[in-house]
């Protein structure tokens, strides 16, 4: 079905920024020690394929709310491609 159909069957509805920020809220809230990640945020490097941008805007943006600032994102794998072209 379109997504025109879908709409008025009520089975398509977008989530916003609210409950994007509520699920990364919770996110965050599963790190083990925030004392260690707070002392070492700055000297680990982190590398992130994000899978073909699927997890790409989340993740870096939890990684840097957590305060880590060495992260790194693979370039072939970080804009969205649903053909998953070198997975």
């Amino acid at each position: 079905m379109d997504i025109n159909e879908a709409i008025n069957n009520g089975l398509y509805n977008e989530i916003g920024k609210e409950i994007d920020d509520r699920y990364l809220e919770e996110v965050k809230k599963q790190s083990l020690n925030m004392d260690i990640i707070k002392e070492q945020a700055d000297n680990i490097k982190i590398v992130y394929t994000p899978l073909h941008g699927t997890g790409n805007i989340p993740v870096r943006r939890v990684l840097s709310e957590l305060g880590f600032k060495n992260v790194y994102v693979v370039p072939e794998q970080e804009m969205p491609d649903r053909k998953f072209p070198n997975s």
